[in-house]
């Protein structure tokens, strides 16, 4: 029984579920009336990860070392000027989770939080750009990401409906559930999830109020689980213990926002 509670909770992350994300029409229109950054995909990896390393595997809810390093390919993409990192937990079919901000391209090691979700085939994407011309390269390598020692969810704030799409070029990408907002240079950040309104969300847990109103089905393959976050907070001030760069400074008061992912504080 908990196994498929487990395998319903993370299918509500994974799909595209009607109460988050806008309605197809109106997500359509939002997409028209801003100004869309102009999409080339590339078509051979620009950067090599070099930690965490293929095969590795994580442990979900846990900060890990998150760096890659240039390669001759980057050079042919002509003013980049930062980059973000996207977590799938279903081998790249989607990707519903935002691990970074957007990060200077000097930034190329950076401490993040994994959430707190269980995966036998973890993949990263990266995407480049300068917010006008974006670039996005999905890593064929996976990784395991293990349940955690304890449930620990970290102060959240919430948006109104999705952050933007991991990729661009998929006009049937949603956009993020759950994303890391916060400074170029990855500092003063936090992580927003996807919501109707701050009071919905407050009385239940996160990732469970996600998975269990909306999933219909559990996923078929890999195998996932979720963990049961513990007292999760939304609003109000906070001290954070982590010494991590992606650390919020004690004291520092998370506001529930509207706004997509796009947006930087």
């Amino acid at each position: 029984m908990r196994c498929r509670v487990a395998s319903l909770a993370i299918a509500g992350v994974l799909a595209v579920v009607g109460a988050l994300a806008d309605p197809p029409a109106a997500l359509a229109a939002r997409r028209a009336g801003a100004e869309k950054p102009r999409h080339i995909p590339m078509r051979e990896a620009p950067v090599t990860i070099t930690s965490p390393l293929a095969n590795a595997t994580l442990r979900a809810g846990e900060a890990v070392v998150f760096s890659w390093k240039a390669l001759p390919e980057l050079r042919r993409y002509a003013g980049i000027e930062e980059w973000e990192a996207f977590l799938s937990l279903d081998g790249g079919v989607t990707y519903p989770v935002r691990l970074t901000p957007h990060l200077d391209l000097d930034r190329r090691s950076v401490v993040i939080e994994l959430p707190d979700l269980a995966t036998e085939s973890a993949r990263f994407l990266l995407r480049f750009g300068d917010e006008r011309v974006e670039h996005e390269f999905a890593f064929p390598e996976r990784f395991e990401i293990v349940p955690s020692r304890t449930s620990r969810f970290p102060p959240w704030g919430v948006a109104h409906g999705r952050g933007e799409p991991a990729r661009l070029s998929d006009p049937n990408d949603a956009g993020v559930v759950i994303w890391v907002e916060g400074s170029r240079r990855g500092e003063a950040t936090r992580t927003v999830i996807a919501g109707r309104t701050e009071t919905e969300i407050e009385a239940v847990e996160p990732l469970r109020w996600i998975a269990l109103r909306h999933a219909t089905a559990a996923p078929a393959s890999p195998q996932i689980a979720a963990a049961e976050p513990s007292n999760p907070l939304f609003a109000g001030p906070f001290a954070s213990t982590s010494t991590h760069p992606f650390a919020v400074p004690r004291g520092a008061a998370i506001a529930p926002r509207r706004r997509t992912c796009r947006q930087n504080e």
